[in-house]
């Protein structure tokens, strides 16, 4: 998972992207300082687990981030 962000302040610690499936949180991702709301940056993670079927995702921001998009990439990790 690939996500487009931006973080204007620059202290320390709980900024982040948390993706939610349910009552579940997925992924949490940590969002560097950019230095500019539209000085934006590419941050990502390989998802813990595999879902099947349906789900209903839900993205929350955590502390001064804006988020322009976000992608899955690949179903399996790089191997190696």
């Amino acid at each position: 998972m690939e996500a487009e962000v931006s973080r204007t302040g620059a202290e320390p610690g709980g900024a982040a992207l948390e993706f939610h499936v349910g009552d579940r949180v997925l992924v949490r991702i940590a969002v560097p300082p950019t230095g500019d709301r539209h000085a934006w940056t590419t941050v990502g993670c390989w998802l813990p687990d595999a879902l099947d079927g349906v789900h209903d995702l839900r993205l929350t921001l955590h502390g001064d981030v804006r988020a322009a998009a976000f992608r899955f990439a690949s179903a399996h990790p790089p191997e190696g």
